[in-house]
């Protein structure tokens, strides 16, 4: 096992992204920067790499969240809050990736907030936008499956299908942390492109 922040290459594979401090990419309106140049990530350890997917143990992170209806109106949500627009005034780096929790009723987006402080959703700021929250992620095991290109709801229950679908003949069990939660998907790189989009299915296993 190793922990490591890793970098998705394309076709099923995956290549370390080296740690170390990078200056900080202004948030674009409508995009989040810095994409393809080391943007904060999440730490996780990389339990076992199978055919098709990987599972990974994240740990804690908090998040800025916000339900949504347009991609759009999510991501200006959520990059506002990073760019500065909260009760402290606070400005926080780019990250990766963006997730969006896919459930039963509505949809959830997120982004992780990179901060010196510990992983306590006290200790930071409130946005100072209406339905934009502070969240603790993390700290349980992921299943995550890569594709590219359009995440579409019609391609992605396809991807959904395949892994939960590998993971049954693999002996692996879905955790029912949420009843109404089916799964994120995760997107790195420009988020607004038109190079193939970078993806990934994201499913909580049972330990």
């Amino acid at each position: 096992m190793h922990e490591t922040n890793r970098a998705w290459k394309g076709k099923g594979t995956y290549q370390r992204r080296a740690r170390g401090r990078r200056k900080r990419d202004p948030i674009q309106a409508r995009g989040v920067a810095g994409s393809k140049d080391g943007s904060s990530q999440p730490t996780c350890t990389v339990i076992r790499a199978e055919e098709g997917y990987e599972l990974r143990l994240y740990d804690p992170f908090v998040c800025v969240c916000t339900e949504y209806r347009t991609r759009g109106e999510g991501i200006d949500a959520l990059a506002e809050y990073l760019d500065g627009k909260n009760d402290q005034g606070a400005r926080y780096p780019s990250t990766q990736p963006l997730l969006m929790a896919h459930h039963v009723d509505r949809k959830v987006m997120k982004l992780f907030v990179a901060s010196s402080k510990a992983v306590d959703v006290s200790t930071l700021p409130r946005s100072n936008r209406p339905g934009v929250r502070l969240d603790l992620e993390g700290g349980h095991l992921v299943a995550a499956s890569a594709f590219l290109g359009h995440a579409t709801k019609e391609r992605v229950e396809q991807e959904h299908h395949q892994l939960t679908h590998k993971l049954q003949a693999d002996g692996l069990a879905l955790a029912c942390h949420d009843a109404q939660e089916k799964y994120h998907v995760a997107q790195y790189g420009p988020l607004f492109s038109l190079q193939p989009r970078k993806n990934e299915l994201w499913v909580r296993v049972q330990l």
